[in-house]
């Protein structure tokens, strides 16, 4: 089939990188190389070729300088503000693997929060509001994209790194991420894959944070975002979506999520009973109650 000879390319690809010297790659074919390799990322439906596609672009992020590194970031970060949904999620794709080799720097914390705030679809969560099958395909494989990002974010950094982010100018795009991930994504998104993201990278992050005082929490992604009208801390939304998902038919269909869905709630059980104030009410968090006209 054609993914022998996509292979073959990238063999022979990995093989330049790994043989030419460092300065060479980074003076004559990073960008050249780079960028047409990231582009095709989500158009590559061959898990094999795309396993090595990932790597020979991890290779080469890594063995360029920092200055060819950031010239063929500049072209890929100019994608998002874009109209090709193939090179938005191509660029979600790569800024979730480049965050992971912290070590070489490949892509700053900010920039990549701020990126993927700025590539997630807005108005897609609904599926009634998605008239074409085409369209359905490209909105939640774009906010899968997106998510599956930030989760590798979320497993690779430590929570208080997010936090630093929070007072920055880059606090607002992380807030909207949380703010989507917690609040309509894992309660209300149509497609199970996305929620099932939602879920692992919110595990990621309640299962490394450790817990500062009541005030601290209150300042960082332990509180709930600011758009949740009842002020609560993030354990206990979390509790009541996890509980929300217990009741949903969703399970009976897509039974994988039964196994994150279930570690979630031992966390964050484990969390409340040993830091009951996580549980803390907010204006109002009580059972909506029948009335009469």
């Amino acid at each position: 089939g054609d993914e022998f000879g996509r292979r073959s390319v990238l063999n022979a690809i990995n093989t330049v990188v790994a043989r030419f010297p460092e300065e060479l790659l980074s003076r004559t074919f990073a960008s050249v190389i780079a960028v047409p390799l990231v582009a095709r990322l989500s158009q590559e439906d061959d898990q094999t070729t795309h396993k090595m596609l990932q790597l020979s672009i991890k290779d080469l992020f890594v063995k360029i300088n920092p200055s060819a590194r950031q010239r063929a970031l500049d072209v890929m970060l100019a994608w998002a503000d874009g109209s090709s949904a193939v090179l938005k999620r191509s660029l979600a794709e790569a800024i979730g693997f480049l965050v992971e080799e912290s070590k070489a720097k490949c892509i700053a914390l900010d920039v990549a929060v701020s990126t993927l705030h700025k590539l997630l679809p807005a108005d897609e969560l609904s599926r009634d509001v998605l008239k074409e099958e085409d369209d359905y395909q490209l909105a939640w494989r774009q906010t899968y994209a997106v998510c599956r990002a930030l989760e590798r974010v979320v497993e690779t950094v430590e929570p208080s790194q997010l936090d630093s982010l929070l007072d920055t100018p880059h606090g607002p795009a992380l807030r909207g991420l949380w703010r989507y991930v917690t609040l309509e994504a894992l309660p209300t998104h149509f497609h199970p894959w996305v929620r099932l993201c939602c879920l692992r990278l919110l595990f990621a992050f309640v299962s490394k944070v450790k817990l500062p005082s009541p005030e601290a929490a209150r300042k960082s992604l332990l509180q709930a975002p600011p758009a949740d009208p009842k002020g609560r801390m993030l354990p206990r939304v979390l509790l009541r979506h996890c509980v929300d998902l217990i009741k949903n038919p969703i399970l009976e269909d897509h039974p994988s999520i039964c196994g994150p869905l279930t570690k979630m709630l031992l966390e964050l059980q484990l969390m409340v009973l040993e830091n009951p104030w996580l549980a803390g009410r907010g204006e109002a968090d009580a059972a909506p109650t029948a009335t009469t006209e």
